[in-house]
């Protein structure tokens, strides 16, 4: 008795082995079918700025501004795209910008008109609205099931964002993850919000106020002017300013991490205060005391830097006379 029992149960056990077996094959097989075949795009020339509809057809969406011309690759602007996203607006219609990134590689880069291409990724991943003089850009990769692999978006997709260069009222861009290129862009108001990644702001970029925080990640600002009054806040990661210019009242707070100033302007113009409970602050190479102040030559000083360190580093290097 006791050997027919054991019999039945190895015999259901390998029953039941070869059934999840097959299933499993089954399912897999219905996710291969499901996969859309992958189509290898022909390359064509076009001038640059120039918008084509490509032979794969137009799509338009009226409830974002926005036209989708998909399907072969392009080349504009000494560029190449899978998708490109025409935005219906001109120049003069917008003063505020609003972008949002994610995921990939991100460039912001000045142009006669507002335009997107894109490489590597979803024409749905990428979020595009008009609102009066607003523009809101967003690129959000959707999650992915293929097979055994789990891909959140595609880490290569690359998004090209075409800008006319200007003084624009209000430009602010998070980034809480990837990578961001950021040229040419001004403005008198300027938001700037890392959570993660690394983000270059380059040359030409000119911000009257501006609020820049990061919680992450490594950020580069080169060549830029920060005029009137701006508020630095690193909690963690690491900011560079490299060859900037900052005049007006210059708010600056580290509570860990590290920031990095090398500024273009003489330490003589400016009136500096420091304040640290731990970390350190090391302004033109020299570590300062807890409690620091410096004062211009200038009668009026070309801007004022408060600096307070709870812990990380601050370093701050001038022009030499």
């Amino acid at each position: 008795m006791k050997k027919t029992c054991l019999r039945l149960l190895i015999s259901g056990a390998i029953f039941t082995v070869i059934g999840i077996a097959v299933l499993s094959a089954e399912y897999m097989n219905g996710l291969i079918d499901e996969i859309p075949s992958l189509s290898i795009p022909v390359h064509h020339s076009y001038a640059a700025g120039e918008a084509v509809a490509i032979d794969n057809g137009e799509y338009a969406e009226t409830t974002f501004a926005t036209t989708y011309i998909m399907g072969e690759t392009s080349y504009i602007d000494d560029g190449y795209y899978d998708n490109i996203i025409k935005i219906d607006a001109s120049p003069e219609d917008i003063n505020n910008l609003d972008i949002n990134i994610n995921m990939g590689l991100f460039n912001i880069l000045p142009a006669d008109s507002f335009m997107i291409g894109a490489n590597n990724a979803e024409p749905d991943w990428i979020k595009c609205s008009v609102d009066g003089d607003r523009l809101s850009v967003s690129f959000e990769p959707e999650f992915e099931f293929k097979l055994i692999d789990l891909n959140f978006g595609n880490d290569s997709a690359e998004i090209y964002l075409y800008v006319p260069q200007r003084v624009y009222e209000t430009v602010k861009i998070d980034v809480d993850a990837g990578t961001a290129n950021i040229s040419g862009i001004s403005a008198n108001n300027f938001e700037f919000d890392m959570s993660a990644g690394d983000a270059y702001v380059s040359e030409t970029s000119v911000f009257y106020n501006s609020d820049i925080k990061m919680s992450a990640g490594y950020t580069q600002f080169t060549g830029c002017t920060l005029l009137n009054s701006s508020s630095i806040k690193v909690s963690a990661g690491s900011m560079v300013f490299d060859e900037c210019s900052v005049t007006g009242v210059n708010d600056i707070k580290v509570s860990a991490g590290s920031l990095d100033m090398h500024l273009l302007d003489d330490f003589s113009f400016y009136s500096i205060s420091a304040e640290r409970s731990a970390g350190e602050v090391i302004i033109n190479g020299e570590p300062a005391a807890k409690e620091f102040k410096a004062y211009p030559a200038l009668s009026e000083p070309l801007g004022t830097i408060n600096v307070k360190v709870s812990a990380g580093s601050c370093y701050i290097n001038f022009e030499e006379d």
